[in-house]
């Protein structure tokens, strides 16, 4: 099976994974393996933790595609307003407005720990990101609704929850130069 967007590193040995312990304890997730048909699956009980144990919120979450129509894209207005003093831009990709979050964390190790933890935060709200590495570890973040191809309060409340309940080690120029980043940052020293 393959998990879009790489969501989680595992290594199949003797048909039950054995997860990668830095993956998982810098993540701080819980994962629920079931059987199914003689293989081992994660159900939809991924959850990502706190260090206490519970799960993190605060902000409300997705609404159904199904429950949205054309009137419910935000105006570029609206967007730049909600988007003011965080790490996310607005931009047009190919026609299509979304809102954008890109940085350089420390090593690939690193990059890949964020989007795994982007991932399951993305499957457990059913709202899924556009994901991309280049130079091993350039990472860019890209959210919009697919359905109406345009930017919601989905992609708002989902950049908001990236925000708050992922840590990311950056690269230490980066950082210096985007210091709006270090509410979401995590050093050496907290890994």
């Amino acid at each position: 099976m393959i998990l879009p967007a790489i969501i989680i590193v595992a290594i199949n040995i003797s048909s039950s994974f054995a997860f990668h312990p830095i993956i998982a304890n810098s993540l701080k997730f819980h994962l629920n393996p079931t059987r199914d048909r003689g293989r081992t699956i994660l159900s939809s009980q991924v959850r990502f933790m706190s260090s206490e144990g519970s799960s993190e919120g605060g902000t409300s979450g997705c609404v159904p595609c199904s429950g949205l129509t054309s009137s419910n894209i935000l105006s570029s207005e609206q967007i730049q307003k909600e988007i003011k003093d965080t790490l996310w831009k607005f931009e047009e990709q190919n026609g299509i407005a979304c809102i954008c979050l890109s940085y350089t964390a420390k090593n690939f190790q690193a990059a890949m720990d964020s989007l795994n933890a982007v991932g399951v935060i993305a499957e457990r709200e059913a709202h899924h990101p556009d994901l991309h590495l280049s130079n091993y570890r350039e990472v860019e973040i890209v959210l919009w609704t697919h359905k109406l191809g345009g930017v919601t309060n989905n992609d708002i409340q989902l950049a908001k929850m990236l925000d708050s309940e992922i840590k990311i080690l950056y690269s230490p120029k980066w950082l210096k130069e985007n210091p709006l980043a270090s509410e979401s940052s995590i050093s050496e020293e907290k890994k």
